[in-house]
């Protein structure tokens, strides 16, 4: 079984290991309201801990995020349906 972290603290590794690899800049088309750490749920980039500040542009592009991430998922959904529908063989 593979090992995975829940989608909460992959965000907040993530950007630790950005500000500890003093990237200048992030930026992202869909903000993730509940575990977005970037300005969503959390803003890690702005912690006063912190003793290097990237600069964070959100929202980029973000109608047609949204766009592909509805069709992505959507169609995971339907394949999902359709693997269910079939019978598995003895």
């Amino acid at each position: 079984m593979p090992w995975r972290l829940p989608r909460a603290p992959r965000r907040r590794l993530c950007v630790g290991a950005m500000i500890h690899a003093r990237v200048g800049r992030v930026v992202f088309a869909a903000h993730d309201l509940k575990t977005g750490a970037c300005g969503s749920a959390l803003n890690l980039p702005e912690h006063p801990s912190h003793n290097h500040r990237l600069r964070v542009e959100g929202g980029v592009l973000a109608e047609e995020a949204a766009q592909m991430l509805h069709a992505f998922f959507r169609a995971r959904r339907m394949k999902s349906v359709d693997e269910a529908g079939k019978e598995k063989p003895a």
